[in-house]
């Protein structure tokens, strides 16, 4: 039985277990070295434009189908038929998508209404036989890089406000930050950090009073790349380590001989796409 499948017998649905949900697991081993070439900076992803990218690379016996995509949910959307014909052409044997994922109901297109490609990587994967993994260092492993460069209340308050603020208007995100300040200062180095939406509120208006408010600000004082604030600077920092672990970890793989099928926001694959050329043995 496929996992991803949603099984009608007579009048009855089975759904297999991984199509109730699936949390994608780090590969165990990664070996973290200096890069041969440097991720590029943000000055250079805009200068050369967000345009799609796709990265094969060879080295060993491994080889590496990298995509870069614009997210997308839609399972109409264009990308994700490519990603269905890359995925038959090239034949992997270890799969990897962005994010950790989540619970989900049904097959192929509901996995990409809740996930995006992501979702679409974990269906191809389970239905194949393929293992699939997330791109992603485990959270312990991302947290503690952050905390080496920031204290841990702004750390906690960067993944609370990320986490909540995309949750529609002012009430739902409250509602949302509540929660993630009990769940997100429950993480290795962020314990007791931030005790509730009323400390969160006070810090944010002592050190941000030049921001709008959170439940009404624009996402954009999250983004990497910017100054507008120490958020942006967090974020960078963020996806800086996010960047480099990427980059070990598809080392790693090669080194091992697989065939590696990745899929990632675009952005990532522009980045890295230096660093990876330079693996290539060929």
């Amino acid at each position: 039985m496929r996992p991803s499948s949603l099984l009608v017998t007579g009048t009855f649905v089975v759904l297999a277990a991984a199509a109730c949900g699936h949390r994608l697991d780090p590969v165990p081993g990664v070996a973290m070295a200096p890069l041969p070439v440097p991720i590029l900076s943000y000055e250079a992803l805009a200068e050369q434009g967000n345009k799609r990218v796709t990265v094969r690379v060879r080295r060993g016996g491994g080889a590496l189908l990298y995509i870069g995509v614009h997210h997308t949910q839609d399972p109409a959307d264009p990308q994700i038929a490519e990603i269905r014909a890359a995925w038959d052409e090239f034949q992997a044997t270890v799969a990897l998508a962005e994010g950790r994922l989540g619970r989900y109901w049904g097959g192929f297109d509901g996995a990409v209404k809740t996930f995006g490609e992501a979702g679409a990587v974990f269906v191809l994967g389970s239905d194949h036989d393929v293992p699939v993994h997330t791109l992603e260092a485990s959270l312990e492993t991302e947290v503690a890089f952050v905390l080496a460069r920031w204290r841990p209340d702004r750390v906690a308050m960067f993944y609370v406000l990320r986490g909540a603020m995309g949750k529609g208007g002012p009430e739902a995100r409250e509602r949302e930050a509540a929660e993630l300040v009990r769940k997100r200062t429950a993480w290795p180095g962020l314990e007791g950090s931030l005790r509730n939406v009323a400390q969160l509120d006070s810090l944010y208006r002592v050190e941000l009073p030049q921001l709008n408010d959170w439940r009404t600000a624009d996402g954009t004082i999250l983004w990497p790349g910017r100054a507008t604030s120490y958020l942006n600077e967090i974020a960078t920092t963020v996806n800086q380590f996010r960047d480099e672990y990427m980059v070990n970890l598809l080392r790693t793989l090669l080194d091992r001989g697989e065939r590696v099928f990745a899929v990632v926001g675009n952005s990532h694959v522009v980045m890295q796409a230096p660093a990876l050329e330079a693996l290539d043995d060929r």
